[in-house]
């Protein structure tokens, strides 16, 4: 069995945003995809004054959780809180996940399938009910597939390299 070691950067995932670089090592052998599930969150769901036990129902009739966001501006109607790495989450809609803390902020996560969601998301911000089970939070302002849909996701862990 032949293992190797390489090193890449990821580039920026929007036009006009420039994110930080990336320094990813990934780990190579015969087993390189794995299975995750489907999960979508997205801050501006908190509807103010339904919250009960830290848990809201927005008007679509989902579910939303206070932990997507810490600093609600009730006269603009939307989140203002950045992801876990800073950033504002405004500009990666669609574009990158929330992980579980095994893994680090940076990881890439290139989803092989569904096709509908095919692609690299770099995990910019932390998904603590991900934590332990194989669910990838994707920030996204619908719900793209059913829950935990499976997913099959190659990982690329990495960190992000504040210099």
């Amino acid at each position: 069995m032949s293992i190797w070691l390489r090193s890449f950067v990821v580039l920026s995932f929007v036009v006009g945003q420039q994110l930080p670089n990336y320094s990813t090592t990934q780990l190579q052998n015969q087993e390189t995809t794995e299975t995750f599930y489907y999960s979508y969150y997205y801050p501006d769901l908190l509807a103010p004054g339904e919250i009960e036990n830290g848990v809201c129902a927005n008007q679509e009739g989902g579910i939303c959780h206070t932990v997507n966001c810490f600093d609600y501006d009730l006269l603009a109607g939307r989140c203002r809180s950045p992801m876990a790495t800073g950033l504002d989450w405004h500009q990666f809609l669609g574009r990158s996940v929330a992980c579980g803390y095994e893994y680090p902020i940076g990881t890439v996560f290139h989803v092989i399938t569904p096709a509908k969601l095919a692609g690299d998301r770099p995990c910019l911000d932390r998904c603590p009910a991900c934590t332990g089970k194989k669910l990838l939070d994707f920030l996204s302002p619908f719900q793209q597939l059913p829950w935990q849909t499976p997913l099959r996701v190659e990982v690329r862990r990495g960190n992000l390299d504040d210099g």
